[in-house]
């Protein structure tokens, strides 16, 4: 019933059970006590805790707006988008009530790092040489693009490097709808004849 009333702007609603035992027939009575107060709205949204991340990356996972009654069950969908993200390793999301009807939100993130990097090498009597290394970067410069790159130089294909994505890379070109996110890959062939091969693919999703 707290779920109900929050749902609809009604955060704090105070809801107490009370039971009413009849023990000759060995039944009991339950009736709610309820104080609803006043549904609340959301002045403004503060952001702490991102050195590195920019803040249009963490609102556009936020599924409540300012100045707008706030909704229980979407702050808890923003909290899984935000973890979603894999960016954070504390994750708060706090209503502080600053005068009657109205709280701020305060979004409290914790960051972790974001990147990996890997080299190897090897030898085989058919490729001869091989050298390898891979870059990884999930927050590529704090936009929230993911940026993965593989090299190996060797045997008969020479350098190969893929893919580099973004999750809104063709968004600036093609614009799409804000329910929805496009990825992007590019992946690039170098031979030893010094002839090159880019190629870039795109594919939209679902983003709620």
């Amino acid at each position: 019933m707290v779920d109900l009333y929050g749902e609809r702007g009604y955060i704090f609603a105070n809801v107490v059970p009370q039971l009413s035992p009849n023990i000759e027939d060995k039944t009991v009575g339950v009736s709610f006590q309820v104080n609803e107060d006043d549904p609340v709205k959301v002045r403004e949204i503060h952001i702490t805790g991102n050195d590195k991340t920019r803040d249009k990356v963490i609102r556009r996972e936020i599924r409540v707006n300012e100045q707008e009654l706030i909704n229980t069950r979407l702050l808890r969908r923003s909290f899984q988008r935000l973890n979603n993200l894999n960016f954070f390793e504390n994750i708060e999301i706090v209503p502080e009530q600053v005068e009657p009807g109205w709280v701020d939100l305060e979004v409290k993130v914790k960051e972790k790092p974001t990147g990996t990097f890997s080299i190897g090498g090897g030898y085989s009597s058919v490729d001869r040489f091989i050298a390898m290394t891979e870059v990884t970067q999930g927050n590529l410069f704090g936009r929230g693009q993911l940026l993965r790159a593989k090299a190996e130089l060797g045997g008969d294909e020479g350098l190969t490097a893929s893919p580099l994505e973004s999750p809104i890379f063709l968004i600036r070109i093609f614009p799409a709808p804000r329910t929805s996110s496009t990825a992007c890959a590019i992946s690039a062939l170098i031979k030893k004849n010094g002839s090159a091969v880019i190629s870039c693919w795109g594919a939209p999703s679902a983003n709620t």
